[in-house]
């Protein structure tokens, strides 16, 4: 008999806020550190060349990765792509590509990372094309020359 007073109830809600901070102190934590994980370069730096090094020699080590860094905007039809002769695989391989946007906005372009693995030391070439809608345009063409050169 408490007599209304809630001394019963705030026992109950005493024990139930207890347990809900105790619930949620450890997703509060994992929260942080999804946040922090996040906020992280899932790749290590890495060289980048961008259509002002095309025509020129670029070197690279042996073992590193480096990215073809090539602004276009895919909402208005423009898309970079590797193209034939593909750069000696002995030399250079292909390890994927990703679009980083420059904004959300509508119509806002970004940057084609292309990205490449030096396998062992040698040359090679790397032909780009920007399409446009899917067309090739052979003015568009761009050359990387790429040396591969050992780590030691």
């Amino acid at each position: 008999m408490n007599g209304g007073n809630g001394v019963a109830g705030g026992t109950t809600r005493g024990r139930g806020a207890r347990a809900r901070r105790l619930l949620l102190a450890p997703l509060a934590a994992l929260a942080l550190l999804l946040t922090g994980t996040a906020c992280q370069d899932d790749e290590p730096e890495q060289p980048r060349f961008t259509d002002a090094d095309a025509g020129a020699p670029v070197e690279v080590t042996a073992g590193e990765s480096f990215l073809l860094a090539l602004e276009e905007n895919p909402s208005i039809g423009w898309e970079w792509t590797v193209i034939d002769p593909e750069p000696d695989e002995a030399v250079v391989r292909a390890d994927g590509d990703r679009y980083e946007s420059d904004g959300d906005e509508p119509g806002t372009g970004g940057t084609r990372l292309l990205r490449f693995e030096a396998v062992a030391a040698g040359e090679t070439e790397i032909t780009v094309t920007r399409l446009f809608r899917g067309e090739y345009e052979p003015e568009t063409d761009l050359v990387f020359d790429i040396r591969v050169v050992d780590a030691g």
